[in-house]
């Protein structure tokens, strides 16, 4: 049950950083090929990019351990 729970920790790490990419990416269209900006995609990527800030806090050096140690 504990592995259960340090495995979604983990996967909350992962998803947030493949979530902060394609933000990052969204952003770029934004600004580089639509040539505009919204407010609410803003504030997605600001909520985003805090997610990511906070579970690769907690949980980053565990999920890299994590895959590296199966790796091996």
């Amino acid at each position: 049950s504990t592995k259960k729970i340090k495995y979604h920790s983990y996967l909350l790490f992962y998803f947030s950083l493949i979530a902060l990419i394609f933000v990052l990416y969204l952003t770029y269209i934004e600004l580089f090929v639509i040539n505009a900006i919204c407010i609410v995609c803003v504030l997605i990527a600001l909520t985003t990019l805090s997610i990511f800030i906070l579970t690769a806090k907690l949980y980053g050096k565990q999920s890299i351990k994590l895959i590296t140690n199966h790796i091996e």
